[in-house]
Protein backbone atom coordinates (compact mmCIF):
# COMPACT_ATOMS: atom_id res chain seq x y z
CA UNK A 1 0.00 0.00 0.00
CA UNK A 2 1.51 3.28 -1.13
CA UNK A 3 1.15 6.80 0.26
CA UNK A 4 -1.80 9.14 -0.43
CA UNK A 5 -4.16 6.25 -1.35
CA UNK A 6 -7.95 6.59 -1.16
CA UNK A 7 -10.07 3.42 -1.00
CA UNK A 8 -13.85 3.48 -1.31
CA UNK A 9 -16.32 1.27 0.56
CA UNK A 10 -16.60 -2.48 0.01
CA UNK A 11 -13.42 -2.78 -2.11
CA UNK A 12 -12.03 -6.31 -2.47
CA UNK A 13 -8.42 -7.20 -3.35
CA UNK A 14 -7.02 -10.37 -4.90
CA UNK A 15 -3.97 -11.66 -2.99
CA UNK A 16 -0.63 -10.13 -3.93
CA UNK A 17 -1.93 -6.81 -5.29
CA UNK A 18 0.31 -3.75 -4.99
CA UNK A 19 -1.42 -0.39 -4.60
CA UNK A 20 0.81 2.42 -5.91
CA UNK A 21 1.18 5.95 -4.47
CA UNK A 22 -1.72 8.32 -5.08
CA UNK A 23 -4.18 5.68 -6.30
CA UNK A 24 -7.93 6.27 -5.93
CA UNK A 25 -10.13 3.16 -5.88
CA UNK A 26 -13.88 3.57 -6.38
CA UNK A 27 -16.42 1.86 -4.12
CA UNK A 28 -17.24 -1.82 -4.78
CA UNK A 29 -14.20 -2.36 -7.00
CA UNK A 30 -12.61 -5.80 -7.35
CA UNK A 31 -8.87 -5.06 -7.65
CA UNK A 32 -7.43 -7.93 -9.70
CA UNK A 33 -4.25 -6.34 -11.15
CA UNK A 34 -1.74 -3.61 -10.36
CA UNK A 35 -1.94 -0.08 -11.81
CA UNK A 36 0.60 2.75 -12.22
CA UNK A 37 0.91 5.50 -9.57
CA UNK A 38 -1.79 8.22 -9.42
CA UNK A 39 -4.44 6.10 -11.17
CA UNK A 40 -8.18 6.29 -10.64
CA UNK A 41 -9.62 2.78 -10.92
CA UNK A 42 -13.03 1.22 -10.59
CA UNK A 43 -15.27 -1.59 -11.77
CA UNK A 44 -15.59 -5.33 -11.44
CA UNK A 45 -13.04 -6.37 -12.63
CA UNK A 46 -10.99 -3.23 -12.07
CA UNK A 47 -10.07 -0.96 -14.97
CA UNK A 48 -8.27 2.34 -15.37
CA UNK A 49 -10.72 5.25 -15.40
CA UNK A 50 -8.24 8.15 -15.48
CA UNK A 51 -4.95 9.49 -14.13
CA UNK A 52 -4.64 12.10 -11.37
CA UNK A 53 -1.62 13.81 -12.95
Amino acid sequence: MGNDVWIGREVMFNPGMTIADGTVIAARTLVCKSFPPYSVIGGNPSKLISNRE
